[in-house]
């Protein structure tokens, strides 16, 4: 497969719902993230861990709490339910080889030996969330190397592809294992990690609304300065400013889908008047709100 699966992510809850069989809980692609609007997959997250390699270009991965940036070469390793953003210069192409697979298909069954003594320990590092592997460096080699033995492995359909993909994310999985003691904690990680979720949530159900701190802050039971300071830390920007690109990103999308007026679309994602709508669609996309729907 040479293209990147359609994405189901639920618009309030930021959950995507990875594409495989509960027989076998894995699933494989190659990605080039222009197909996406505004060269980004945004924030979103999923049960399934992710490995993945980079073909070509340059991609960045956005995280609570930091990014991270793979050339060509690298490769990746992103634990199970971690918020991110991942997205990739307009000039560049960017293919990446991507692999989400659930724990249980290294792990085995919930309570098993493997799970509680090598799978767990791995998931419920607080400091690990995103693992870069660079390319040329000599203790990453081995896991990117099973990286990309699995993918040839998943796309190559033969018999017994299954084994061998299981094989080589065990092969991984030890790897990572026996890096894991360098991982370093990060306290609260959890904590709040779940309060961005529910407050990300809560902008996605009300986007249209208009919004107060106060509200936004009360999703994760909070006060306004613990919610500005948690939106700081964790996605790198303001309660009100990651509001504002939720709500851009809403109008492209009913620009490109729809026939609705603009000024129709300006009041239902949340925006005051068309005219100020269309100043800040310019400034956040380069375009007017015309000038996109030109482009459906």
């Amino acid at each position: 497969m040479e293209s990147c699966s359609i994405s189901r992510v639920n618009p309030v809850t930021k959950h995507e719902t990875v594409d495989h069989s509960a027989a076998f809980p894995y699933h494989s692609d190659c990605c080039d993230l222009h197909d996406y609007p505004g060269n980004q997959f945004s924030w979103h997250w999923h049960r399934e861990i992710e490995i993945f390699y980079m073909r070509e270009g340059r991609l960045e991965y956005a995280l609570p709490g930091g990014n991270a940036v793979f050339e060509a070469g690298d490769g990746g390793f992103l634990n199970s339910n971690v918020l991110h953003l991942s997205s990739c210069r307009q000039e560049d192409a960017c293919r990446q080889e991507e692999q989400q697979f659930l724990p249980e298909l290294i792990g085995g069954f919930p309570g098993s030996l493997v799970m509680q003594k090598y799978v767990q320990p791995v998931l419920e590092a607080p400091g690990l969330t995103l693992l870069p592997l660079r390319a040329g460096e000599a203790a990453h080699a081995p896991l990117l190397d099973a990286i990309c033995r699995a993918y040839e492995a998943s796309q190559s359909g033969r018999a017994g592809y299954e084994l061998e993909v299981q094989s080589a994310l065990l092969d991984f999985w030890l790897a990572l294992y026996r890096l894991s003691p360098s991982f370093a904690p990060r306290r609260n990680a959890a904590v709040d990690d779940q309060r961005i979720k529910r407050m990300i949530a809560y902008i996605a159900a009300h986007y249209g609304d208009k919004l107060s701190l106060g509200e936004i802050a009360q999703a994760a039971y909070l006060s306004p300065r613990a919610c500005n300071r948690c939106f700081q830390e964790q996605l790198g920007t303001t309660p009100f400013g990651y509001l504002l690109e939720y709500r851009v990103q809403k109008a492209r999308e009913l620009l490109l889908a729809g026939t609705e007026p603009v000024g129709e679309i300006a009041l239902q994602c949340g925006f005051g008047s068309s005219s100020y709508f269309g100043k800040i669609f310019l400034e956040k996309t380069g375009m007017t709100p015309s000038d996109c729907r030109k482009k459906r």
